[in-house]
């Protein structure tokens, strides 16, 4: 399976200052990803287990912006940041039937390693003060993750089927994500 999408966005931000008025701006941004992934299934009755591997980069760039409207106004360059991601692992699901009920609980696994974001920077200076720009990094992220996808399907009929599902990347340095999906599939 392969993809590839972009897009763009402009984003109006304004923020009380120090000084009790407000810093209004705006600015856009750019993305770029493409995405590939492959993998294999093993079939032993009812159990499909099978290695899969996938591959995506992403850019993204924010513009450069002044804010208005203040005298803490901040003049913020732009900058760009790419990430290069490889993700080995496995994916496994049992079916069974109980009556006219399809019963599906799936697990996905994967190792995920990140070859190239960090720290992203943001560079800023006060618009009506002279002076060096000043450089701020958010935190450092770690490279290696474990990706969890696990859950249950239940297919009610030929065209009725709902899931739940829990989606976590854990283990990365200053970052972990979590969540649970659910939904319902009506085929006609």
């Amino acid at each position: 399976m392969a993809s590839a999408f972009g897009g763009g966005n402009n984003v109006s931000n304004s923020r009380a200052t120090v000084a009790g008025d407000s810093a209004n701006s705006s600015a856009g941004s750019e993305e770029l990803s493409t995405f590939i992934s492959a993998g294999y299934d093993f079939h032993w009755g009812h159990l499909t287990i099978g290695p899969t591997a996938a591959l995506q980069y992403s850019w993204v760039n924010l513009n450069g912006f002044t804010e208005t409207g203040s005298v803490t106004d901040l003049n913020v360059s732009g900058d760009s940041q790419e990430s290069l991601r490889t993700d080995l692992g496995f994916r496994a699901w049992y079916t069974f039937q109980v009556g006219q009920i399809a019963i599906r609980p799936f697990l996905r696994a994967a190792w995920d390693h990140e070859y190239k974001e960090s720290a992203l920077p943001v560079t800023a200076s006060l618009v009506n003060i002279p002076g060096t720009p000043v450089t701020v990094f958010g935190p450092s992220l770690g490279h290696d993750s474990a990706i969890v996808n696990a859950g249950v399907s239940v297919a009610w009929t030929p065209t009725i089927s709902t899931y739940v599902s829990y989606d976590g990347q854990l283990g990365r340095g200053n970052f972990d994500s979590n969540g649970v999906s659910g939904g319902i599939r009506i085929s006609f």
